[in-house]
Parts: C-alpha cells; sequence; structure tokens
C-alpha cells in the first residue's frame, strides 16, 4: 500500500511539469522573446506618454475616443502639465483638445488661455492664449520658450467630436495613454445598457500594431466578456468570465507575452472547474523566412489548485522554413493520454477513470506516442495562362510507442514509418455568363498517397466543384449571394494481401434491424455531398444563411450504425466530413450586431427524423465582441 502511494505521489508530482521535449521546446522559444523585449521594442512614435486625470472620464470603445470633464489635468511627458475643464482624444489619429480655464505649465512658465490641442505625431501644440488681443500660437518640438504666432492652423484644430448617439464603454477616474501602444484607466466603472453598473479597478486596453497580442490560447464560448487587468507593450493579463453549453458558467485566466519577433500565450480554462486545460502557445521568427512555433497543453483533474488527481498532456514544436517557391516544414509531437499509474480509492462516480478513457479498469492506458514528419510543400504553380493552378507536397514521417501501435501478421508494431505524397489542382477567377452578373465557378481535386512499413496504403481523394452568384443591381450587390456545390471524398485503406483480416465482413444489427449493406464495406469509403446555400445581407449589422446538404455515403448512413461525431463545447461537430451523417441536413444562421462592436450568432440544425436526430442538441448561440 505504501508503496503505491510513493508510486502515486511520484506520478502526481510530474504532473507539475511538461514533458521533457515540451521543456525544451518552451525554453527554446521563450528566451529570445523575453531577451528581446528591452533590446527590440516594438516600433513607437516619439510622443511621450499621457497621464489624465478628471472627475470623469468616459471611453468610447467603437471609435476610441477619450473624453473627461471636470477638473481636468493632463501630464505630457515628464516636463508638461495641462489643465482645463474639458477634454478629448482621438487613440486612432494621436491627437488631444483640452479646452476650458485651459493653463500650459513647462520649465519655460506658466500661459492662460482658452484652448490647447496637441498633435503628438507631428510635434504641433495649438494654443489659443489670453491676452491683451485675440491671438494664436503654435509650439514646435514643444518648444514652449519661443512660440510662433499668428501662424495658419487645421481647420479642425479645436472641434470637439459629436457623440449625441454613441454610449460609452466604461468610465474611470484617471488613465495612462501611451500613443499607438496601450491606455491604462484606473477606478474603472463598466458602462450597461447606458448605467455604471460594474466597478473593476484597473482596464487595460491595447490597440497596438503588434499582431502577436492578439494571438488567443481559449477554446470557444457562447459568451465571452474580457477583463484586462493589466498590460503593457509587450504584455497583457486578463480574466475571462464566460459561458458555454458544456462548462455553463465559468472564469479563465490568460497572459500574453511579445515582441516583433514572438509571442507566448498562457491560459488555464476553465479556471473555475475541476476538469482544467492549462494551454501555452508560443512562436518566433528567426527570420522573414525561418519561424518555430509550439502548443502546450495540460488537462487536470483538479479540485482547485490543489495537487492534480489525474491528467494528459500533448505538445507539438513545428519549424517552417520557406524556399524558392517551397516551403519545408519539421512537425515533432507528443502524447501522454494518461499521466498517474495509480488512482485514488476515492473516485465518485468513477470520474476519474471516464477522465483516461480507461473503463471499468482502476489501471492507467500508459500509452505516450511521439510523431515526427518532414514534409515540403510547393507554392502554387499556375498552368500556362489557363485558370488551372497546382500545388504538390511529399514527406516522410514516424510514430513511437514503447507499447504496441500495431499488430499485424503476426508481428508487433511500435515503430510506424510513412511516407507520402500529393497534390492539389484547382480553378482560380473564373467567371462565366452576363459579365454584370457573373457567375463564379470554382473546382479542385486532392489527391495523396501514403505508405506505411506496416504493409499497406492509404490513398485519400478530395473533389469538389461550385457554382455561385451574387444578386441584385449593381448599387446593392453582394446583399443576396448564393451557391450550389457537390463534393465527393474517399478513403481507401489498402493491406498487401490482408484486407480480409483487417476489414472482416459482417452483418451489423442495431435495436434488432440488421443492414447487410456493410458486407461490401472492405476499407475504401466514399462520402458524396450536395449542398445548396445562401447568404442574405441587407446591411452590415444583419445577416442570414441557410445551408442545405444531401448525403449519399457509403457505407450506408443508418440510424445508430455508426456513433454520433465529437462535437465541441458549443455543440458543433468536430470534423466536417464523418460516416453516418444524417442523409438530409439544413442548418439556419443569424448573425446580428449589436453595436459596433458587439454581435450575436444563433444557428442551429435540422435532420429530418433520422432515427433519434431531429434537431441538432442545442442552439449554437455565440456573442463576441
Amino acid at each position: 500500500m505504501r508503496r503505491a502511494r510513493n508510486q502515486q505521489a511520484q506520478s502526481m508530482k510530474t504532473l507539475r511539469y511538461f514533458s521533457p521535449a515540451c521543456a525544451i521546446l518552451m525554453l527554446a522559444l521563450l528566451a529570445p522573446i523575453a531577451a528581446q523585449a528591452d533590446e527590440a521594442p516594438l516600433p513607437e512614435s516619439a510622443a511621450p506618454t499621457i497621464r489624465l486625470h478628471a472627475d470623469h472620464v468616459a471611453f468610447y470603445y467603437d471609435r476610441f475616443l477619450i473624453e473627461a470633464d471636470g477638473n481636468v489635468s493632463v501630464r505630457v511627458g515628464d516636463g508638461v502639465t495641462m489643465t482645463g475643464q474639458t477634454f478629448s482624444m482621438d487613440l486612432k489619429l494621436n491627437r488631444f483638445l483640452l479646452a476650458g480655464a485651459v493653463t500650459v505649465t513647462s520649465p519655460s512658465g506658466s500661459q492662460s488661455g482658452a484652448a490647447v490641442s496637441d498633435f503628438l505625431d507631428f510635434g504641433r501644440i495649438y494654443f489659443v492664449p489670453i491676452t491683451s488681443e485675440p491671438d494664436r500660437w503654435t509650439f514646435l518640438d514643444n518648444d514652449f520658450a519661443h512660440p510662433a504666432k499668428g501662424r495658419v492652423m487645421p481647420g479642425d484644430t479645436f472641434a470637439f467630436p459629436d457623440l449625441a448617439n454613441n454610449k460609452p464603454y466604461l468610465v474611470a477616474n484617471a488613465a495612462t495613454i501611451v500613443p499607438h501602444q496601450f491606455v491604462d484607466f484606473h477606478r474603472t466603472v463598466l458602462v450597461v445598457a447606458g448605467k455604471d453598473l460594474v466597478p473593476l479597478g484597473p482596464y487595460y486596453i491595447n490597440f497596438s500594431v503588434n499582431r502577436y497580442l492578439s494571438t488567443n490560447s481559449l477554446t470557444g464560448a457562447s459568451y465571452d466578456a474580457t477583463w484586462q487587468i493589466a498590460g503593457s507593450k509587450n504584455a497583457i493579463s486578463a480574466i475571462h468570465f464566460r459561458y458555454d453549453p458544456t462548462n455553463k458558467a465559468y472564469a479563465s485566466f490568460e497572459q500574453h507575452f511579445a515582441n516583433p519577433r514572438g509571442y507566448a500565450v498562457f491560459s488555464i480554462n476553465p479556471a473555475t472547474k475541476d476538469s482544467k486545460y492549462y494551454n501555452l502557445f508560443t512562436g518566433y521568427s528567426f527570420t522573414d523566412k525561418l519561424q518555430m512555433t509550439s502548443f502546450t497543453q495540460f488537462h487536470l483533474q483538479q479540485f482547485g489548485f490543489s495537487q492534480p488527481l489525474a491528467g494528459q498532456d500533448v505538445g507539438w514544436i513545428q519549424l517552417t522554413q520557406a524556399l524558392p517557391e517551397s516551403s519545408v516544414q519539421l512537425v515533432y509531437q507528443q502524447f501522454n493520454l494518461c499521466n498517474t499509474s495509480t488512482y485514488p480509492d476515492t473516485d465518485p462516480g468513477g470520474a476519474l477513470l471516464q477522465f483516461c478513457g480507461v473503463g471499468a479498469f482502476r489501471t492507467t492506458n500508459q500509452t505516450h506516442p511521439a510523431q515526427l514528419t518532414l514534409g515540403v510543400t510547393s507554392d502554387e504553380n499556375r498552368v500556362g495562362r489557363s485558370p488551372v493552378y497546382f500545388t504538390w507536397d511529399y514527406g516522410i514521417g514516424s510514430i513511437h510507442d514503447a507499447y504496441p501501435l500495431q499488430t499485424f501478421g503476426g508481428a508487433s508494431y511500435t515503430t510506424i514509418w510513412n511516407h507520402y505524397i500529393g497534390g492539389t489542382a484547382f480553378l482560380k477567377n473564373v467567371l462565366l455568363g452576363d459579365p454584370s452578373h457573373p457567375y463564379a465557378l470554382g473546382a479542385s481535386l486532392t489527391r495523396q498517397r501514403t505508405w506505411y512499413s506496416v504493409p499497406h496504403h492509404v490513398d485519400t481523394t478530395n473533389s469538389l466543384v461550385s457554382l455561385s452568384q451574387s444578386y441584385g443591381p449593381v448599387s446593392d450587390r453582394g446583399k443576396l449571394t448564393a451557391f450550389v456545390s457537390y463534393e465527393v471524398n474517399q478513403t481507401g485503406d489498402y493491406y498487401n494481401g490482408g484486407q480480409q483480416l483487417i476489414y472482416t465482413p459482417f452483418v451489423p444489427v442495431v435495436d434488432g434491424t440488421s443492414y447487410p449493406s456493410y458486407l461490401a464495406f472492405q476499407g475504401v469509403a466514399t462520402l458524396r455531398t450536395f449542398s445548396l446555400g445562401s447568404t442574405y445581407t441587407p446591411t452590415p449589422y444583419f445577416s442570414a444563411s441557410v445551408l442545405a446538404r444531401k448525403h449519399r455515403d457509403f457505407p450506408i448512413a443508418e440510424p445508430g450504425e455508426f456513433p454520433q461525431p465529437p462535437v465541441n463545447v458549443l455543440g458543433q461537430p468536430v470534423y466536417g466530413n464523418i460516416l453516418g451523417q444524417p442523409p438530409y441536413d439544413v442548418t439556419g444562421t443569424i448573425h446580428v450586431r449589436l453595436t459596433p462592436t458587439l454581435a450575436i450568432d444563433v444557428q442551429r440544425s435540422y435532420y429530418f427524423n433520422f432515427g433519434t436526430q431531429r434537431w441538432s442538441p442545442n442552439f449554437y448561440i455565440q456573442v463576441t465582441q
């Protein structure tokens, strides 16, 4: 008993760390990002940091405007302070306006005025002084000691924006503004339905051009309210309040780091449930043509943040090198399907056993397969001057596990090698019919063969042809679109002299009903899908679409014969083409943009009473902002 407990404690202890390969991966990618955070700062203008204080500070997310009223104080950099009664700043244009009993204090002294406007990117400060005679001053490059008097100013220098039809996203009493990078609000209150309702404290908003800071490591959710509690030009810390049909209401945490060449994003999702996913995405561009990315995930059964009871992890690292007219990619993947060697005696409802997928036995599936693939993919190539283009790819790989991956012909394979070759041909920009109302013709053919060291090969073929058109007059073109398509997917698994051993013919019986058509299946599956769809977008704030499909597959889909496809937390199928799809389905989708920053999508499918399937299990509802 003591030995078992020691083994359990040791196995639990290993869950605190990533696998060796993933640890090396993190060090390789995170070190350059951290090292270059100071050496290679994000591009920014010479504009100094602005510290704003006022009785009331409001942020309009849809227009990226900051408005402030009452006892306004603006400190620009370390040497200039401006006070007044009303403030407005356009974060995209990077300029601000202060009016009402203005005082500008600089190392050169103080000066009273009616209004001041600072065009930060151009080094121009326009000022209306209070003097014995009307005048207008321009301070060039922050030289307050020598104003340029009487110069012509831009026509909108002292124009406040019209906000009559806009509502603020949040209000605060202070803000730190780093031009072209971020705003950090203090003592923030979130505005809901025009009311100041949700006190948040600090709130950070990033608007820099660094795309890496927007990298997401969270799964989808029906609703996600994001509270960015802290940040800088290279980092964002955020708490997410989320809801989805599987986990219901929960909270998650996400941490972003980035510089011009790389990023690292860590998250705990859900953070308030016993089944937690710890995710880490990293990426780094060594050169414009050489990039490395990685993903590591721990799935832990963990009450609060106590010692985990069970866990699984998966990780991959990907190295991509661009070549003339092609690219080469090296991918390493590692899976630990269950990290514990024993289970505690207390396991309410068998939750841990189900978690590790080991049925009714208190043992674990201790498979730890590792996979390595080296592949080359070409760029697009055009066939003469025709609308036909093609790409090709080939590669080699292997998968290894200490436990046998497959047994065939009396031999057990712990390592399986493979090599593949494939290609895709497709049409591009083919228009038919009346030039004022043309049809767009699309077609593609993809084929690949993969050979394995276990004596068999797999052929996959995908072919698609489609025709689409936009309807209505030229002024409204694109509001109504429709398409029709036909797609065929075929996968054949061919064993050399052992087809009957792998695909033994039998007649499945489901709920007392036999389906003899399955006898003809010997490892070759064909999925045929005819689709007809249309989308109507009368305004930028509303769209509706309908998609009708007919499936004619082999093996023939019969109710209950094939397992239902796995779905994500939102109830959507994880895979698009699978055996056993209902012969007919219709899906309707509505998209409504409630505000410039808030939208809702509602979707549901109908399966025409295929066995027990009528409607999809639930509505797919997602709120995005």
